[in-house]
């Protein structure tokens, strides 16, 4: 593995781990692992060190006061495999899903509630994507009267954008919240530290877009009365 790649994914991994200890009060909540064949990868994933459970080794549960007698029913699972960039100077996510996972059918056997999940090089898909676990009379009827057989919710991947401001996992912590599903966060900060790392993500990729967009970028800041000289043009 390139000293570079493990260097940033370590550095994710902390950034990571240090909003679920917040959040859900779970240590070392991330692992890194190589991927066999493939030095220029690794996989980054949620790991319960705790769990006396191999089912629920990469599930991180979500202890609530109303399943303190008999749970934990809920989990958050999350998963990315990442790689360098063209340039070998930034971290690039090929892959990525996180979801809510629950074991209320059956116990430590969990299945998904809903999972958000990314594929960057996606060619019959979109790129960003969600899969959700339940069922609809009203879109089996548009399927049907289509002519195309019924297709079940967690089948079907409904976009959610592109490569860069997709869907994150500090969203999915702050959906738990805004929405009510979990209300025993470990500290009383959690969610400031969470927004400060979704801005940093943006931020990210709001430069990624410029590496991308150059010449609309310096459109846009030529419109705005900004001096932009064009590096090539220099002695």
């Amino acid at each position: 593995m390139p000293a570079v790649l493990a260097e940033l994914a370590e550095s994710l991994k902390a950034e990571l781990a240090s909003l679920v200890e917040l959040a859900i009060g779970i240590k070392d909540a991330f692992a890194l692992e190589s991927v066999a064949g493939r030095a220029d990868y690794v996989d980054l994933r949620t790991r319960n060190a705790k769990s006396s459970s191999s089912n629920l080794r990469d599930y991180l549960p979500l202890s609530r006061k109303e399943d303190e007698n008999s749970g934990p029913y809920l989990f958050l699972k999350a998963s990315y495999k990442l790689s360098m960039d063209d340039e070998g100077e930034h971290l690039m996510v090929e892959t990525s899903s996180f979801g809510l996972w629950t074991t209320l059918r059956k116990k430590n056997q969990p299945v998904p509630v809903f999972r958000v999940e990314y594929d960057r090089r996606a060619r019959q898909k979109p790129n960003s994507h969600v899969h959700i676990h339940a069922e609809s009379v009203e879109l089996g009827w548009v399927y049907g009267s289509a002519g195309l057989p019924l297709r079940r919710h967690e089948e079907i991947h409904f976009p959610l954008g592109g490569h860069r401001f997709r869907p994150t996992f500090e969203e999915l912590l702050l959906f738990l919240d805004r929405e009510d599903l979990f209300r025993d966060w470990s500290s009383k900060d959690w969610k400031a530290h969470v927004q400060e790392s979704l801005e940093r993500f943006r931020a990210n990729q709001a430069k990624a877009t410029v590496r991308r967009y150059t010449d609309e970028a310096i459109e846009v800041l030529r419109s705005a009365g900004y001096k932009v000289t064009d590096p090539a043009s220099q002695p």
